[in-house]
């Protein structure tokens, strides 16, 4: 089972300061085991297109610092989580300066229709994934419940070799949607549906287009 998994860092620290280490130590044996894969946002999830530039980079390299504190080595981000999805060029520009290689944004962000069977870069070459606002959806809102429902939804693109890149709330599974979890697990045990973390998708599609994102957030 594989999982890209966004964690602002106050949360982190709330998750240490009311003894759910157990919660991180499990967290930091999936990034040393390759399973799980964390970005980097801001730490205090403001929305990064209001903020001044100065601030901006506080928040991301309070973020940076905090969860490696609690994650240790293992915590070596690649991509990178606005919250909200919030986006626009300063803070891609920002990013980028950071040293983060991609970025995910919601598919309103992307100015043309999403192909599947490519990955995106801009003319610098930072690169984006897009979240399936229709697939995240369908997922969120419990209209999927059971790995079956999923395959008979996405199946065909399997065929086709396309990935399906959905993004939600993480508390969509078990808090928001009751039992909602079990979805996960049953994926997670579904052969048809191999799982892969997003940074995977660059070495599993190579091909690439030259997209400029647009200013959007998931909502």
């Amino acid at each position: 089972a594989k999982l890209t998994l966004n964690i602002n860092a106050c949360l982190t620290e709330m998750l240490a300061e009311n003894e759910c280490t157990d919660v991180i130590e499990h967290i930091r044996i999936l990034l040393e085991r390759g399973q799980l894969e964390l970005t980097g946002s801001a730490k205090y999830h403001p929305f990064l297109p209001k903020l001044p530039e100065s601030q901006i980079i506080r928040q991301i390299q309070l973020n940076t610092e905090t969860n490696k504190k609690y994650f240790g080595e293992a915590y070596q981000p690649k991509g990178f989580f606005p919250p909200e999805m919030g986006y626009d060029s300063a803070v891609g520009k920002i990013v980028q300066q950071l040293g983060y290689t991609w970025i995910i944004l919601d598919e309103l962000a992307c100015p043309t229709t999403l192909d599947h069977t490519k990955t995106y870069l801009d003319a610098t070459g930072m690169m984006y994934f897009f979240r399936e606002r229709d697939a995240s959806f369908k997922i969120l809102s419990a209209q999927l419940g059971t790995a079956q429902s999923v395959l008979r939804e996405f199946g065909g693109r399997l065929d086709k070799n396309e990935y399906v890149l959905t993004a939600m709330d993480a508390e969509t599974f078990g808090h928001h949607r009751l039992g909602l979890e079990q979805l996960l697990l049953d994926i997670y045990h579904a052969p048809q549906i191999p799982t892969v973390c997003i940074s995977d998708l660059i070495g599993l599609f190579p091909n690439t287009l030259e997209r400029e994102p647009q200013p959007s957030t998931w909502a």
